[in-house]
């Protein structure tokens, strides 16, 4: 069941490229610039930065542990 709903959804998601639009109206593409304002600019993206952040730090902090790790023990076989 899960693969024909995979499969159907994979297949109609590039059929329907406007229900992916967050925000509807006639806004501009305007380049990085504005793209970054718009996403440090309002609470909710904001929040969601953030959110993502705190939960991507403790992977981030435990592949820095065992590179480091992996280079102690290289320097100790020397």
């Amino acid at each position: 069941m899960f693969r024909r709903v995979l499969l159907v959804s994979s297949v109609a998601a590039p059929l329907a490229p406007g229900a992916a639009l967050a925000h509807l109206g006639a806004h501009d593409a305007g380049g990085l610039a504005q793209g970054l304002a718009h996403a440090l600019g309002s609470a909710d993206h904001l929040m969601a930065l953030v959110a993502l952040g705190l939960a991507a730090a403790p992977v981030g902090l435990l592949a820095w542990q065992r590179r480091a790790a992996r280079r102690d023990a290289r320097r100790a076989r020397r």
